[in-house]
């Protein structure tokens, strides 16, 4: 199972990398630096609170899945329960990517959110949109 842990650590990596890189801080003179730093502070406290659920709820699953494989006399190590393993495995990492991904986008509505208001603009639908709810046309609208 070397050979997957590496690539889903890879993967890991990558979905890290591209949120990082996504949710840099806008530059300049911004009146509005601070709420935009704790906002971003805010969402990437709730994005490493969900991957420990994440990796808690992986752990715990794979247990109760050693457990079960064991009960009926099967080994977790090669053969169907090697697969079975593996599979949970694999649909963790997809969540982590796909939760990376989104946390990426967040983070980059939140920066031009940040930008557009301090340039005068309007993005308030775009920022509940991401953020929770509403249409992304609610902030277009009114301008």
């Amino acid at each position: 199972m070397g050979g997957f842990s590496d690539s889903f650590g890879a993967m890991a990596q990558m979905g890290l990398s591209m949120a990082n890189g996504l949710s840099a801080a806008p530059t300049g003179s911004d009146p509005n630096a601070d709420a935009y730093a704790a906002r971003q502070a805010t969402l990437d406290a709730q994005y490493q609170e969900q991957e420990r659920h994440r990796k808690d709820l992986l752990q715990a699953q794979m247990a109760s899945q050693r457990a079960r494989l064991a009960a009926a006399g099967i080994g977790s190590s090669g053969g169907s329960g090697d697969a079975i393993l593996r599979g949970l495995a694999s649909h963790s990492a997809a969540d982590q990517a796909e939760s990376a991904n989104l946390h990426g986008i967040q983070g980059t509505a939140l920066a031009r959110q940040s930008a557009t208001s301090s340039s005068g603009g309007s993005s308030a639908g775009l920022e509940r949109m991401l953020m929770g709810g509403g249409s992304l046309l609610d902030g277009w609208m009114s301008v």
